[in-house]
């Protein structure tokens, strides 16, 4: 029943973000209402602090602030950002494993209870020990399921953490007995178990020989007994069943598996169909890059351009350049990619000095797609003069009329470079002329300011972005960012709240790694991997080792008010950190290759160039915008990014 009514609580997260107990509320974690509800002068005493959580669990077992805190977490570590997504629906599909386990017949019980059942226990007390088990390990289990949220609370206000993206708590099996939340199921299934053999007795002997019979000679204790029974079967789906569902981690694996397992069925299926519709028989394997390559004169220019294209998204410009230079024939489309290949991997030179050879070595034409590529590699490599005679050339050579995405291009390259007088001049040029001036325009230029610290004009395009593009969250991400850096706190908490009052959520950061033909996604401050505390210590080793020699931790990228330790905290459990430090622990003597969603930030990218000298390995990571390969405490970007 308590299940069901989470419907009402997960209907409100969806439909309305006003209430008071969203921890999305707060800008610091510390302050939301779990926090408050959870952490008191009591708890402070472990053992003044069981006791409250032993009374807790008697009023409400699950309040409203705690399932929105557990769905908050459990959502920011498992699922990607922007998933439309139903906890309660899930928490109920998940269990549905899990109740076999508690309904379901064991053997091993049932021997025990065999051979029990053989033994003279005459003189045991075995009638008032039986009774008062399943109350016991009841009440037990709900005491420390609700020790287990309090705690959780507890780290929360330990950690003083802003909420910008992290989870508010990080659900993880390490928090129950022995890090096996399996076993209270398994001691549910006992104490049911036990319960209902109890009151089946009870029945059965009433029906065989009547309510007064010799077998119950002292009926008052016989009535407390089925009492018990029932009060226990209250306590069981009341309190310990929907705080275990709450709080689970096995949820995320049994529904997955069943997913993957129907998917499997169905892919077996229809590969069983196409095996037996008539056709010609395939003589070899099918054929893969490695292959092709090593038979380039099969090489036309479509499957070219399509393998470097693989290899440049792959991290491997060299492969991509060698996949070119083996191609028979080639066209525009190989060219471009070929440029854009470079240019997402920091070597903008190299991307000019390919456009070059493209025009003087009788290549093919470019056309409007070639010159994005171009441009877009010299506004990442602060190529400003020859991204200027690009741009010139594309209209004087080549006829071509700049789009917006060359204009985009030529504000993003002047901005970054701290042109910014140019960049704004060049965008009221083309809306005098009467050309159109998309977001894009100006969101080039927030960009700009925010990284030369033109905070006056960030806010003024900032504004201007929000009247035009309201519903779009990154243009208030950005303001709350300039006015933090700006140190006006007031403000980030108007921009944060306004984002609150009109549903827009900042999307969450996560990274991803391969490690031996898996796949791993890592979210910040993620729990949820089997091997945390290998993952995290690991982490630790490092990050000291690369303040020994000269690693900083750029403290800029966290709110001003929070105090330096707690800046740190929040910096160095950023996904790509866990995502990078795993791939270490996991592999020897090769490249690491992380993907990340979102723009890398500075610390991140200045604890990479420490960590592959520490290391002594590659470090590649591909972030929303481009390619960076740190190596030996140096980064292909030449930090210009």
């Amino acid at each position: 029943m308590q299940i069901r009514g989470w419907k009402v609580w997960e209907e409100e997260v969806v439909n309305d973000h006003e209430m008071m107990d969203d921890p999305s509320r707060f800008r610091l974690t510390h302050e939301t209402s779990f926090v408050r509800e959870h952490v008191n002068t009591w708890a402070r005493n472990r053992f003044s602090f069981y006791v409250m959580c032993f009374f807790r669990q008697m009023l409400r077992s699950v309040r409203k602030s705690d399932y929105l805190t557990m769905r908050h977490g459990f959502i920011s570590v498992h699922l990607a950002p922007g998933m439309k997504f139903n906890f309660q629906k899930y928490i109920k599909r998940s269990l549905e494993d899990d109740f076999k386990v508690v309904v379901g017949i064991s053997p091993a019980l049932w021997a025990f209870v065999m051979i029990f059942l053989l033994v003279d226990v005459h003189g045991w007390y075995v009638t008032a020990v039986i009774t008062m088990v399943p109350p016991v390990l009841t009440l037990a289990i709900g005491t420390k399921l609700q020790a287990i949220i309090s705690d959780m609370a507890l780290e929360i206000q330990e950690r003083h953490a802003v909420i910008q993206g992290m989870p508010l708590v990080n659900v993880s099996d390490r928090h129950f007995w022995f890090a096996r939340p399996a076993l209270v199921l398994h001691i549910i299934h006992f104490i049911l178990f036990q319960n209902a053999f109890e009151i089946t007795y009870f029945f059965w002997i009433w029906y065989e020989f009547g309510l007064r019979s010799c077998f119950h000679h002292h009926f008052y204790l016989i009535i407390i007994r089925v009492a018990l029974g029932v009060g226990v079967q209250f306590l069981c789906s009341y309190i310990t069943l929907p705080l275990y569902a709450l709080m689970g981690s096995t949820m995320k694996r049994s529904v997955f598996d069943e997913q993957t397992s129907k998917a499997l069925k169905m892919w077996h299926k229809n590969a069983k169909k196409k095996s037996e519709t008539p056709g010609p028989v395939p003589t070899t394997r099918p054929r893969t890059a490695g292959d092709i390559e090593s038979a380039p004169a099969n090489i036309t220019a479509s499957l070219g351009t399509a393998l470097v294209n693989l290899y440049s998204r792959c991290g491997d410009v060299r492969k991509a350049r060698e996949v070119f230079d083996e191609m028979k024939e080639t066209n525009v489309a190989a060219w471009t990619a070929m440029i854009s290949a470079y240019g997402s991997h920091g070597c903008g030179k190299q991307a000019v000095d390919f456009f070059n050879k493209m025009e003087d070595d009788d290549g093919p034409i470019p056309n409007d797609v070639t010159f994005v590529a171009v441009l877009s590699a010299c506004a990442h490599a602060g190529l400003v003069e020859e991204g200027r005679s690009v741009y010139k050339r594309m209209s004087k050579r080549y006829g071509l009329v700049p789009r917006v995405e060359h204009h985009v291009c030529m504000v993003d390259m002047l901005g970054r470079a701290g042109f910014l007088d140019e960049a704004y001049s060049f965008i009221h040029e083309l809306d005098a002329a009467g050309k159109a001036t998309s977001p894009a325009l100006w969101t080039a230029m927030l960009g700009a300011c925010k990284m030369h610290r033109n905070y006056d004009l960030g806010v003024e395009i900032a504004k201007r972005l929000i009247a035009v593009e309201p519903e779009n969250p990154g243009h208030h991400v950005m303001l709350s960012n300039i006015y933090a850096l700006s140190g006006k706190t007031d403000e980030v908490s108007h921009v944060r709240d306004g984002m609150i009052k009109n549903n827009l959520r900042k999307q969450v950061g996560y990274s991803v790694i391969e490690v031996e033909k898996k796949t791993y996604m890592f979210s910040m401050g993620d729990e949820s991997h089997p091997e945390t505390g290998e993952i995290y210590k690991y982490l630790e080793t490092l990050m000291s080792r690369c303040k020994e020699i000269g690693y900083a931790p750029v403290s800029e990228e966290v709110m001003h008010q929070v105090e330096e330790e707690e800046k740190e905290y929040a910096l160095r459990y950023h996904s790509e950190k866990l995502a990078v430090a795993f791939g270490l622990l996991k592999t020897v003597d090769e490249a690491i290759t992380v993907v990340k969603n979102l723009r890398i930030c500075e610390d991140c990218h200045a604890a990479f160039k420490y960590i592959s000298i520490v290391s002594n390995r590659q470090i590649i990571v591909r972030d929303k915008l481009r390619f960076h390969h740190f190596q030996n405490g140096s980064c292909s970007c030449l930090d210009y990014w």
